[in-house]
């Protein structure tokens, strides 16, 4: 891998995990963990379905898709330990 290539890499791989911690800091203040995994369905839902977030000529990309199935359940695990950790939150509801 040429230096050039290798930087880009490093840059990216430190901004998303910049972003994870951030993601980790805002879902455990958040007043409402349940609420907060419910939401985060729902928008894995919309995003899979009708508002594709990816950028279009990485939409059809089955590798990209299976890195963001697999961060998209390390997150949601990530959610409901919140929200099973939170004695005063409601039962998480079931979107599937």
């Amino acid at each position: 891998m040429d230096r050039k290539t290798e930087e880009l890499l490093c840059e990216l791989q430190a901004q998303l995990y910049a972003q994870r911690i951030a993601l980790r800091a805002l879902a455990r203040t958040h007043p409402n963990p349940a609420g907060l995994l419910s939401s985060w369905r729902e928008a894995l839902l919309e995003a899979s379905t009708r508002d594709p977030v990816a950028p279009p000529p990485t939409r059809h990309s089955e590798y990209i898709a299976e890195q963001v199935q697999a961060y998209a359940e390390l997150w949601t695990a990530e959610l409901v330990d919140l929200a099973i950790a939170d004695p005063k939150a409601p039962p998480v509801p079931d979107l599937r």
